[in-house]
């Protein structure tokens, strides 16, 4: 629904034309290797077994000139620098007004880079930067991996599941889980799950 809505307001703008859209990032490829785009703009969380920032980091190898822009629900660092990393050009919050994603979108195509404020007051102003929060991560923030490990295990798949969706194997999966508990001070799946949503560390599907 997000993405046909996405699509209505984008299609209606004189100067933007959509050629292609999907919900997985294999597809999303193809089309992006086919179309060759000015933007891709991507979620983090897409169907099927593979993310946004593994799109991301695809588009960047193998469509190099297509400019990308995240719009997403996770605002949250590990995404946020896991993207950052990768170079995207923008990084945008689903409470955006359309108006605004628009032209967002322009100021990207005018060689500019666009972020929320939300995104802009914690990653862009220092917080990455500042010595405090530096040892703060050090203890406490989740790598990108681990990040998306743990949206998994909130998603309800079971340690080989989550192997198989991220390429590796199930013994990698279960340091990253002895980790999560460390970071989140629980004991267990369920525990890491409730206490990382209570961060906004992860969302749940509310028909769970």
């Amino acid at each position: 629904m997000l993405r046909v809505g996405v699509v209505s307001f984008l299609t209606e703008a004189s100067d933007c034309d959509v050629v292609g859209e999907s919900d997985n990032a294999d597809d999303a490829l193809q089309l992006a290797r086919v179309m060759k785009p000015d933007i891709v703009l991507l979620d983090i969380r897409l169907k099927g077994s593979r993310t946004g920032i593994d799109l991301a980091r695809d588009l960047r190898e193998q469509v190099p000139d297509a400019k990308i822009v995240v719009l997403t629900n996770f605002p949250h660092e590990p995404y946020v620098r896991a993207m950052m990393e990768l170079g995207v050009d923008g990084y945008l919050l689903k409470d955006t007004p359309p108006s605004d994603v628009l032209e967002g979108l322009r100021m990207v195509m005018r060689g500019s880079s666009v972020f929320s404020s939300t995104v802009s007051s914690n990653i862009i102003k220092g917080y990455l930067h500042s010595p405090y929060n530096r040892a703060r991560r050090s203890r406490d923030s989740l790598t990108a991996r681990e990040a998306e490990v743990l949206q998994l295990i909130a998603d309800g798949r079971t340690n080989d599941d989550v192997a198989d969706a991220l390429g590796v194997s199930v013994k990698a999966i279960q340091v990253h889980l002895t980790n999560l508990y460390s970071k989140l001070d629980a004991k267990n799946r369920t525990e890491a799950v409730v206490k990382a949503a209570r961060r906004g560390l992860v969302i749940l599907d509310e028909a769970q």
